[in-house]
C-alpha cells in the first residue's frame, strides 16, 4: 500500500509501517525543516517539505493517508480535507 504520512514530524507512524516493506511503501511529509531532520534521523529515510493544503502528488497517489497532530495548526481545514480525498485512491483509507 501507498502511505503518506502527512505531518510525519519524528516518523513515528511511518516507523511502525516501515517495518513492513513488504506491504507498505511510506513518504514522510511535513512543512517543517526541523521535523523533516528529525524524520530522516528516526527513518534512515528522506521526507518532503511540502505544505499540506497543497499537496504536490497526482490525484489518486496513496491508499493511506495518515495524518496526526495537524489539523490544528492549520489556518484552511477545508483546503486539508479536500487535499487529502483528492490524493486518496477510491476506496482508501485516512487515519
Amino acid at each position: 500500500l501507498r502511505v503518506l504520512d502527512l505531518g510525519c514530524g519524528a516518523g513515528t507512524p511511518s516507523k511502525v509501517l516501515m517495518g513492513d516493506e513488504t506491504r507498505f511503501s511510506v513518504i514522510g511529509a511535513d512543512l517543517s525543516r526541523n521535523a523533516l531532520d528529525a524524520y530522516v534521523g528516526a527513518t534512515a529515510r528522506a521526507g518532503v517539505q511540502l505544505d499540506a493544503q497543497r499537496l504536490p502528488f497526482a490525484d489518486g497517489s496513496f491508499d493511506v493517508v495518515v495524518s496526526d497532530d495537524v489539523v490544528e495548526h492549520l489556518v484552511d481545514t477545508d483546503a486539508y480535507a479536500c487535499e487529502i480525498r483528492r490524493v486518496l485512491s477510491d476506496g482508501g483509507w485516512l487515519f
